[in-house]
């Protein structure tokens, strides 16, 4: 079967491609740091910026595929990208936000997120196998996909509790009384904006070639953000606080 990619999916696939590769550079840089100075929440963030990152790569997945061997994922491999791996992303970012914001609550936030999570994987995996029409199918083309309600609350819920409790994080941090901490809240700030502008853009606007371009370099640049807002690297501090 030959495939014969439009302007749009190709720019989809090269950009989910590319915000992958950064995805895989930033969580390797994460690793040095946590080896060097043995920070759990660093190890923490990067699992979870990795395993959301995992949405994305179905496209990446699909590019790669097509050019070559011609063939494609299939739509329940394409949801298990997209869906299978969001508890390990919201556990790994709420054992980050106790740890720094609600340490004393740690246990009984942990256990909500684990019962909330195991419901929804429990659904995904009785859809998955029973029929896809509850999880959603592709539409005409294999970078777009129509989710069903069920997918959709699924997604909405935890890109939500990750934007949320991001903003919140910022907050705290932006009020401290360190400049590096406050600095460190700016980039968290920032970073979450950007997510929540490139899920928005993606997500609400037609797909066409400019909105794919915005929508992934929007959220390349939030994982930046991210990145910066955990490590703090010498530049950084050099030009922001003048150290």
């Amino acid at each position: 079967m030959a495939f014969t990619l439009t302007l749009v999916e190709l720019l989809q696939g090269i950009f989910s491609l590319i915000f992958v590769v950064v995805i895989i550079v930033l969580m390797l840089h994460f690793i040095v740091r946590y080896a060097k100075y043995k920070e759990k929440n660093i190890l923490y963030v990067s699992i979870s910026l990795f395993f959301l990152s995992i949405i994305w790569m179905s496209d990446a997945i699909n590019l790669v595929m097509i050019l070559t061997i011609e063939s494609y994922l299939s739509i329940e491999l394409y949801y298990i990208f997209v869906l299978g791996f969001l508890p390990i992303s919201i556990g790994g970012w709420f054992l980050v936000i106790t740890n720094l914001m609600a340490k004393t609550y740690k246990k009984r936030i942990m256990s909500i997120i684990v019962i909330i999570y195991v419901i929804f994987e429990t659904f995904f995996f009785i859809f998955l196998i029973s029929d896809m029409e509850f999880i959603g199918q592709y539409n005409e083309s294999y970078f777009d996909v129509q989710s069903s309600l069920f997918s959709q609350i699924y997604l909405f819920t935890s890109l939500f509790l990750f934007i949320i409790t991001g903003l919140l994080m910022a907050r705290q941090c932006l009020i401290a009384e360190q400049p590096e901490v406050r600095l460190k809240g700016k980039f968290l700030l920032l970073s979450m904006i950007f997510f929540a502008i490139g899920a928005g853009v993606e997500i609400l606007t037609p797909l066409i070639a400019l909105t794919v371009v915005l929508s992934r370099m929007i959220t390349i640049t939030s994982a930046i953000l991210l990145y910066i807002a955990f490590t703090l690297p010498a530049l950084v501090k050099k030009i922001f606080l003048k150290q």
